[in-house]
């Protein structure tokens, strides 16, 4: 390998062994064919009637999205793999990383500081919740639908150009049609997903119970497969 290929491999192996512990992405670039993988991938509900009606609005909404979208991937040992548009595609080791990204991104595109015509928008507007204990929260901003899917993919291999590591197979195909399933604001665990995070939902601590009891009013985790499995009876 020549010395650029080996700086290539080296700044991305650096990359897959940012944590240390459960989750680590732990084989090397050509071994990943062979390990089970968490996909995210995620889109704006209605991007187009958005665009259509402000752009310059949506120009500015959108790089508020982008900029959340990739500051969480640090603190929960995901990285990006592709981006089309306002689509991203995210992978994890370990999908209750994959959970916890996109939980704790969903909060932040809440709180998010949107520019203020765009929450004049139907698409974009406030919409509370009322609970036992009042009123919450429950959309503010864009709504981003979210697809979390796990299984192991049939190639894995570097971007010509980015040398950004690439996925296909049944695993991408699968997230990929998840992802047209779930609302904005939504996020939706494939089977094996769910399995994998089966009995750990309840170790997520996201902040305070305020923003917890928000969460929950917020989120809709809609399983492919035994929905037991996310309470872990």
């Amino acid at each position: 390998m020549g010395s650029r290929g080996a700086s290539v491999r080296s700044v991305t192996m650096a990359v897959l062994y940012a944590r240390h512990a459960p989750g680590t992405l732990k084989a090397s670039v050509m071994g990943l064919v062979d390990d089970e993988v968490t996909l995210v991938m995620t889109d704006i509900e209605g991007s187009t009637s958005l665009w259509e009606w402000n752009d310059k609005v949506m120009d500015q909404a959108l790089t508020i999205h982008d900029s959340i979208l990739r500051s969480m991937l640090g603190k929960h040992y995901g990285f990006e793999v592709t981006t089309e548009g306002d689509a991203f595609t995210m992978v994890f080791h370990d999908a209750i990383d994959a959970v916890h990204w996109a939980l704790a991104t969903q909060i932040a595109l809440l709180q998010a500081p949107w520019p203020s015509p765009l929450l004049e928008h139907p698409k974009a507007c406030e919409e509370w919740y009322e609970g036992e204990d009042g009123s919450h929260l429950l959309f503010r901003g864009i709504r981003v639908r979210m697809a979390i899917n796990t299984g192991k993919p049939s190639c894995v291999s570097a971007h010509k150009v980015t040398r950004q590591l690439e996925y296909s197979g049944s695993v991408v195909e699968l997230t990929e049609a998840l992802t047209s399933l779930p609302s904005g604001g939504q996020v939706m665990l494939g089977a094996l997903a769910a399995e994998r995070v089966a009995g750990r939902l309840r170790d997520i601590v996201l902040m305070s119970s305020h923003k917890r009891r928000r969460l929950d009013a917020m989120r809709h985790v809609l399983v492919s497969g035994d929905i037991s499995l996310l309470d872990g009876s």
